[in-house]
Order: C-alpha cells, then sequence, then structure tokens
C-alpha cells in the first residue's frame, strides 16, 4: 500500500516517456465531444427530515430508539401527544368520475337512505350533484334496481354498523378497493371528488405499510419496530400538518402520502407489524417551537446527510443500509446535445453544491457545456429532467491521469501504462477485493473510485468516505487479509474502515497533526499500522496497530523540500519498509527504522508522483507513477 497526496504539477509526456522508454500515447482533447457521461450519486428521493432508510439502519444497526431517530431528524421539534381526530382524503383516482359503484358486506347509508347488507349503490352524475340506484349482488348487480334517487352534492356514504371483517367495510367497486370508515362525493370547480372520511389512526394503517415494509419489524431481533414507530409518528404529523384542500384534508399519492385502503378485492393491505407501531404511538405528533404540527417531511434515503430545509441538515450514517446509499447512472451524449440545444456534448460542470457531505453535497446548479453553447439548470431541475433518484450527484470525469507501473522496485522501463482517473485525484493502491494484487485507487473529495485491474476501463467500485478537506490512506486494519480505507483530517485524526464501503468509522483517533503526512503499512505486527512524517524535519512517528498511543518506532529519514514519504514491501519478507521520492529519486530502506539507503534508483521526474502496490500478487511491492493530463 502506499500515500497518495494531491497531485498539481503538470510536466510534458514526452520528458517521463525519454526516463522510462515508453512509446508515445496519444493524450486526450478535454474539448472532444463525449458520447455518454457517468453520474455517481446518493440517495432516493428529496432528503428533507428523515430518512426511511436510514431511521431502519440506527434502529437495527445502532439501537436507536425511536425518540433518538425523531429527534436525530426532526432537530428543534418535540414530542407532543394531539389525541384523536377525524382525517379525509382525496382518493385522486377517482376524480372526475361520472359513475361510482360502492357496497359493503355490511349495511350502510347513502344520504338518509338505509342500503341492506351486500347491496350495491350506483351513483351517477347530474348537473347538481347524484342520482342513486340501489342494486342486489354488491357490485356485479342482478339486473334488478330500485330507485332512482336524486342526492345532492357532498352526499356521504356512512357504514351503518362496526365492521367485522374487511369486506364489512365501504368498497370501491370502481377499483375494488375497501375503505375503513366513510365517503364523502362533494363536486369541486363542477369536476367529481371522492373524499375518504376517518379516524386519523385508521387513514394510518393503510399509510405506514406503503411507506415503510412492514417487514422491517421483524429485522434485529425486532429491533426494527422501532422504525415503523418513527414512521408511524412522521406520517401522522405530516398528515396533521397538510391541510392542502377546501373539501380534503391530504390526498393519497406521493404529492402527499401513499395511502391505498385497508384492502382491494378481500386482500387486506394492512399489517399487523405496522399496525402495533401505528397504535403503539397514537396521537404523537412533533412540534414545532411555536407549538404548530410540525409538517415531518421524509424521503426514501438521504444517500448520508439529509437535505436541511425546515429541520437542520444532519449526517446520516444509519443510510449506509439503504440500497440507495450509493448509484450510478450514465445518460447519452447525444440525448443531453438534443434537450438541451447545446450542440455537441462535452461535460457537465457541477458550478455550486449544498456543503453536506461528500463530494460537497446535493448539486444547487450545473452546467451542461457543449461546442456551441452551454446551459445552467439546478440540480433539482437535472434531476426531473433524467429521473434521477435525487439531486446529490457526481460526474465522473474522464479517464485522463497517466500511470506507469513497475511490478519490482528498481529503474527500468516500466511494465503497465494506461490512464485511470482524472487531474486533482489523489493516487493510491490498497487490496479491497482480497485477492493480493493492489487495486487501482483515485480519490477526490470524499469520493473512492476502484478498478480491479492494472489497466484502462470502468470503475469497478465507487464509495463515498471522506470530504474535500481530508487525505485518503488505506491498510488492512483488522488482519484479515482484505485492505480497508480511511481518511486523515486537518487535525490530525485518522478516520478508518475495516471494508472499502461507506458508513461510520471502526475506528477513529488522534495521531498527530494537520501539517503532518500520513502513512500506512506493516511495522511490525499482524495487521497494518498508522503514522505520520514531518515534512519540515524529516522525521517518521509509526504505530504498529492502527489505534491510538504514542509511537512505537520514530527515527528521521528524508527531510529535504519536496520530499514525498512512501511505505512498501521492499524486499518481500511480508513487512514494509519506508522511503521517501523526489522528483524522480527513490530512496528506500527495507526497515522501518534510521540508516542508510538499501535501494537507491531514478523512476518518473518532475511533476510526477509515487504509487506504491503489489501489481501481480506474487513477493514484493512494486513501483509507480502517476501524472495528470
Amino acid at each position: 500500500m502506499s500515500l497518495g497526496v494531491p497531485r498539481r504539477l503538470v510536466l510534458l509526456l514526452a520528458v517521463l516517456l525519454a526516463v522510462l522508454g515508453v512509446g508515445a500515447l496519444h493524450t486526450p482533447d478535454r474539448a472532444e465531444a463525449a458520447a455518454s457521461v457517468e453520474l455517481f450519486g446518493h440517495g432516493y428521493g428529496h432528503g428533507r427530515g428523515m430518512g426511511q432508510w436510514g431511521s431502519y439502519g440506527y434502529a437495527v444497526d445502532a439501537g436507536w430508539s425511536w425518540q433518538q431517530i425523531l429527534d436525530h431528524y426532526y432537530g428543534g421539534t418535540r414530542l407532543h401527544d394531539q389525541g384523536p381526530r377525524d382525517y379525509s382524503v382525496r382518493i385522486t383516482g377517482l376524480d372526475g368520475a361520472n359513475k361510482l359503484t360502492f357496497t359493503s358486506a355490511a349495511p350502510y347509508w347513502v344520504g338518509s337512505l338505509y342500503v341492506g347488507a351486500g347491496s350495491g349503490s350506483v351513483m351517477e352524475r347530474t348537473p347538481t350533484g347524484w342520482r342513486l340506484w340501489t342494486q342486489n349482488n354488491g357490485c356485479a348487480g342482478d339486473g334488478v334496481r330500485s330507485g332512482p334517487w336524486d342526492l345532492p352534492a357532498w352526499t356521504l356514504l356512512v357504514p351503518a354498523v362496526a365492521p367485522n371483517k374487511l369486506t364489512d367495510l365501504l368498497t370501491v367497486c370502481n377499483t375494488g378497493v375497501h375503505y375503513r370508515g366513510s365517503f364523502g362525493l362533494p363536486l369541486e370547480g363542477g369536476s367529481t371528488r371522492v373524499v375518504n372520511i376517518l379516524p386519523m389512526e385508521d387513514y394510518l394503517l393503510g399509510v405506514v405499510p406503503r411507506e415503510s415494509p412492514a417487514s422491517w419489524g421483524d429485522a434485529g431481533g425486532g429491533r426494527g419496530m422501532n422504525a415503523l414507530y418513527a414512521q408511524s409518528v412522521a406520517a401522522r404529523s405530516y398528515a396533521s400538518a397538510e391541510a392542502r384542500y377546501s373539501y380534503a384534508w391530504t390526498c393519497d399519492t406521493t404529492s402527499c402520502q401513499v395511502y391505498s385502503g385497508a384492502g382491494a378485492d378481500g386482500v387486506w393491505r394492512e399489517d399487523y407489524r405496522t399496525t402495533a407501531a401505528v397504535q403503539g404511538t397514537a396521537g404523537m405528533v412533533r412540534l414545532m417551537p411555536n407549538n404548530t404540527v410540525a409538517r415531518t417531511e421524509f424521503s426514501s434515503s438521504t444517500g448520508g446527510y439529509s437535505a436541511g430545509g425546515t429541520f437542520p441538515a444532519v449526517p446520516d450514517a444509519g443510510d449506509s443500509a439503504s440500497p440507495y446509499h450509493d448509484w450510478r447512472v450514465t445518460l447519452s451524449g447525444s440525448e443531453l446535445s438534443r434537450r438541451y440545444g447545446v450542440g455537441e456534448f462535452i461535460r457537465l460542470q457541477v458550478t455550486s453544491r449544498n456543503g453536506l457531505g461528500a463530494e460537497g453535497g446535493r448539486v444547487l446548479s450545473l452546467q451542461i457545456v457543449g461546442s456551441i453553447s452551454t446551459a445552467t439548470r439546478t440540480g433539482d431541475q437535472f434531476r426531473e429532467d433524467w429521473g434521477l433518484r435525487s439531486n446529490w450527484f457526481t460526474p465522473v470525469e474522464p479517464i485522463n491521469t497517466l500511470w506507469l507501473l513497475r511490478n519490482p522496485p528498481g529503474p527500468g522501463p516500466a511494465e503497465a501504462v494506461f490512464t485511470f482517473g482524472s487531474a486533482n485525484d489523489t493516487a493510491l493502491a490498497c487490496d479491497v477485493n482480497g485477492d493480493r494484487r493492489d487495486d487501482i485507487v483515485v480519490y477526490r473529495n470524499g469520493f473512492w473510485t476502484f478498478r480491479f485491474q492494472v489497466n484502462s476501463g470502468p470503475a469497478d467500485l465507487f464509495v463515498a468516505y471522506g470530504d474535500a478537506s481530508m487525505r485518503p490512506v488505506c491498510g488492512d486494519w483488522d488482519g484479515d487479509g482484505v485492505d480497508g480505507i480511511g481518511v486523515y483530517d486537518l487535525y490530525g485524526n485518522f478516520w478508518l474502515r475495516n471494508t472499502a464501503s461507506a458508513g461510520a468509522p471502526d475506528a477513529y483517533f488522534q495521531f498527530g497533526w494537520g501539517a503532518a503526512v500520513p502513512v500506512t503499512g506493516r511495522f511490525g505486527g499482524s495487521a497494518d499500522g498508522i503514522g505520520i512524517y514531518d515534512p519540515n524535519t524529516g522525521q517518521w512517528y509509526l504505530r504498529q496497530t492502527a489505534s491510538p498511543g504514542t509511537a512505537d518506532i520514530q527515527f528521521s529519514f528524508g527531510g529535504w523540500v519536496g520530499v514525498v514519504p512512501v511505505t512498501g514491501d521492499w524486499n518481500g519478507d511480508g513487512m514494509d519498509g519506508i522511503g521517501v521520492y523526489s522528483a524522480g529519486a527513490w530512496y528506500l530502506r527495507n526497515t522501518p527504522s534510521p540508516g542508510a539507503t538499501d535501494l537507491r534508483f531514478d523512476y518518473g521526474g518532475n511533476g510526477y508522483l509515487p504509487v506504491v502496490g503489489n501489481w501481480d500478487a506474487i513477493g514484493s511491492d512494486g513501483i509507480g507513477v502517476v501524472r495528470p493530463d
């Protein structure tokens, strides 16, 4: 493994080719048209308020209570029992219907007309209200009708007895859906509206299993129920704060909350686990500081950081459980050109972000750069244009960083020459898939990109971990034979994960200071340790484990201006030595100790930075240099 540092110096390709004896390569023109662009994104939905997958992760993995979950996502609000209340829901799929048929296995009222059990009520629109016929045999009818009766707008259909089974509920024959409560049939602006009127808690029985999987309640030995409790309170509070229409409090789609009644065609849509969550939090809502009910927005997945807005933006470590935590999509260059009229598509350029989370957070604005003109869109607009899961995404830039690698640590021609990564990336190598061969890795602004082969090609893995101010490191922190990842911050803190994945650090501790350069390697223990190099003095401070404490090894090696520290197993003994690289000159020692150089050679040149890794899974580590185009 090796240390990578930001690269900003550029040298003409011919210089390195002359040094290493490599033939001429084509350097891509930055203004060339692009056939496509790949986006790496995070999350699903608007990201405001609670992340449902984050709630699940906190409940199951961290053992949080539902109160802790709500406090985390809805900062500045408090829990309050509002008691029972009635609620009304616009059933949008029936908007504008000129004929509606209802039935129930139990008796019910239509206005002042009593309808017997099992009978159907056929309602047809009139200019001022409804004309009603009743029929035997429920929805199907038997050809025999009674009526008609003329009824006014806002006619109510009300159950006559308490239901004992699903089919006792009022059923809309047009859709086969069974609903708790009653129905009102207003004419709004001359158009039909169908409104389900029922107690709030009954409404939530049909909402919560549509918004969060009821099976979550079984996860973690039942800890997942806390995610369902949190969803119940969030759904109740959001519903209570709605007041959308003059004739109904809310609607039944994702524009409000997904609600699909109690069941359909004789099958329950409610679930005993979500029912328990609703009943276990009955009446509970969140209040704003001014004592109004909070409109507790939520979405599927925040991607690792909520978006802010009414509630403070917060990190969302629980979201690492989400299948939408990271996602990838490729957009066609020709389609981008056609939609925005910019000529041949060249690139996407993000111009502003909200500053929250990896890669700088959600996109606020971006440009679509073409050969003729440039179009500007907000992140939300661009998300809508292409049906993206969220507005938190990063264009994966063209691959134009040159890698030149050798398997033995010594002089000679490059054995592998390819491009991977882009300008301003940090290059490093680590084995995150456990095949004993180091992977090609680039890092920028908390965004890790891995390729498992030592050649040009697409990325095999993307990971969001860290931010723009941090420097990447990797190593086998737990001795399992597979490298994890980590970052080193401006205050000298290591944030290490045992795997190449997003999530909370497995180890977090301070060792060094911000101006020091982090290093990693197997310095005597059974797993990789950590250390720092002082660029002002050439002093090394190493620990044999990835843990807090004082240095196990301390010595001086290097120290002149422009030196880059490197670590690697130079002699194949299974332990890492140290070294320094300066303008193409390598000075290596086989052990992490002071003393004379064991190996001195030239490979590279001004403007190139070193990278170290085992490229062939055999023997010692190899060396290499990288150069941004």
